[in-house]
């Protein structure tokens, strides 16, 4: 067990080794009776009890370097009572004894370890607790984090390997296409874009986008005990079965359209109230959830790995699903109190974002409320922001499942070559999360709206996408990204029906590059 510890010590295992376990850090201890033990071996020196208290009361340690507590001169407090000494006490910290101002050079202090004498006292030194958790989830993500690399997300995701770019052939053919009509050249703008990019998601210049249906994630998120919303996590299952029942505002609009509407139980907490019925088997409400909602996360993590990995593959099959349905086009949309703090956090740490800049009122928050929810998004960034290059992590951290579920959509969007459109800043989240995880997936993803969660303009930077609604929704479920179909179904209709230059005899405009 010795060198087992000296072995994950030296291979940068966080570690606080204060009094007793500094002395078991040691080669050697010699006992009272002068009997000497082989010991960790991490400290050359032999510890020894010296017959009489050595030092005794309230200590200020400053640190001669950097290191995992503190940067060079920066101090915190300790304490110290033991009769035990040191034939090799270290050079890292001036040790300044309250009582008398005594200075003593002492401890050991690396990036990722702590040894000495002195008791700290955690509660008074916050900002180095705070460096050494971080220092420990750094260890973690080093050793256990979950890898981005394609090949290793491919063991866990094994769809992924079947992803190829869209049909280059067929967006070259929609594009001449366009340009044959008797319009202006690029007159419909980014419209003639998407249907070229879905062209090439298809295959086919012949574009069919007339099947359409709403993926909507239903799920709780556990963030909502820090008083960071107005409502109760039954409001979650409320909008959730009136989705099922085809009653809430994204299933009038989509009636508009012929979409439908698949409301996914991807992790409601709650039965809906006064009702008999389980939300997992309520009907019309797709059951896959994978957990009643997930945890605090800034108790614990917001899910486990499996659970993750469960919800983005939920997502995956759903869109399975809408394939073999004979969907041509999905649209994304939500539905869970707190989850646009859950997406706030995920967003400023993916995007290295001020909290103050990325946090927005989400369903109506007042001043006190929206302080309130600004401070959680900075603890997040806090505990979580080591995970900013490894999404997957971060998602398990963080949260929720309606955005893992969402990330599986627009993975399985590539996967079965189906257009997904983003609606707000959750779904957006999401698919930069998918983005992160496998480039491609961005060739498949179809931006609807920018709405006014704050978040959402840096979202689409970083995605490289332009929205073509600008109407500060905010409504969520899917709304934004169900608006986007009948303006589609318009495009396609001067796609399809318009005549050409070649059917009227006149010669066509020369492109002389897009205005």
């Amino acid at each position: 067990m010795r060198n087992d510890i000296a072995d994950k010590i030296r291979g940068g295992l966080p570690c606080i080794a204060e009094c007793g376990g500094y002395l078991y850090l040691h080669k050697k201890l010699e006992a009272p009776d002068k009997k000497v033990y082989p010991m960790a071996g991490v400290i050359d020196g032999t510890g020894y009890n010296a017959g009489r208290l050595q030092r005794f009361g309230y200590m200020t340690l400053t640190a001669g370097r950097n290191t995992m507590l503190a940067d060079k001169g920066k101090s915190f407090s300790a304490h110290e009572f033991h009769y035990w000494n040191s034939d090799c006490k270290g050079d890292t910290y001036s040790v300044t004894k309250a009582s008398d101002g005594s200075v003593e050079i002492e401890g050991y202090g690396s990036d990722t370890l702590y040894a000495g004498f002195p008791h700290i006292y955690f509660p008074g030194n916050k900002e180095a607790a705070r460096r050494f958790i971080k220092t420990c989830r750094c260890y973690r993500h080093k050793v256990s984090g979950i890898d981005k690399d394609i090949e290793k997300l491919a063991a866990i995701f094994p769809e992924l390997k079947t992803i190829k770019v869209p049909d280059n052939n067929a967006m070259k053919q929609a594009e001449k296409h366009w340009d044959g009509i008797a319009k202006p050249l690029h007159g419909l703008g980014m419209f003639e874009d998407m249907i070229v990019q879905i062209a090439g998601i298809q295959g086919n210049a012949d574009v069919c986008i007339d099947k359409k249906a709403v993926v909507v994630m239903c799920a709780d998120n556990g963030i909502v005990e820090e008083g960071v919303t107005q409502t109760g996590q039954e409001v979650t299952a409320v909008v959730s079965c009136n989705m099922a029942d085809g009653i809430s505002s994204v299933c009038r609009m989509a009636d508009c359209v012929n979409a439908k509407v698949i409301p996914v139980n991807i992790g409601i907490a709650q039965d809906l109230p006064g009702s008999l019925i389980k939300t997992e088997a309520y009907k019309g409400l797709v059951n896959r959830r994978v957990m009643p909602g997930t945890k605090n996360f800034l108790k614990e993590p917001a899910m486990t790995k499996q659970q993750l990995i469960k919800a983005v593959k939920a997502g995956i099959e759903q869109v399975k699903c809408c394939k073999d349905d004979g969907y041509n086009i999905l649209a994304t949309g939500e539905m869970g109190i707190g989850n646009t703090t859950t997406s706030a956090a995920l967003a400023c740490i993916l995007l290295d974002m001020n909290p103050g800049k990325v946090t927005g009122r989400g369903a109506g928050l007042s001043d006190e409320g929206l302080l309130k929810k600004t401070e959680v998004i900075r603890k997040a960034k806090e505990m979580y922001g080591i995970y900013k290059n490894d999404p997957l992590e971060l998602l398990r951290c963080i949260g929720g499942l309606d955005v893992a579920g969402l990330t599986g959509v627009y993975i399985g969007g590539a996967v079965y070559r189906l257009p997904v459109v983003v609606d707000g800043v959750i779904s957006a989240v999401a698919a930069l999360i998918a983005v992160r995880l496998c480039p491609v997936v961005k060739d498949y993803i179809l931006v609807s709206h920018q709405g006014k969660e704050p978040a959402i303009k840096a979202l689409l930077a970083e995605l490289d996408k332009k929205a073509v609604i600008h109407a500060e929704l905010a409504l969520g479920e899917g709304t934004g990204a169900v608006m986007l179909f009948p303006l589609l179904d318009m495009a396609m209709q001067v796609y399809k029906e318009n005549t050409t230059f070649d059917d009227i005899q006149i010669t066509a405009y020369e492109d002389y590059g897009k205005c």
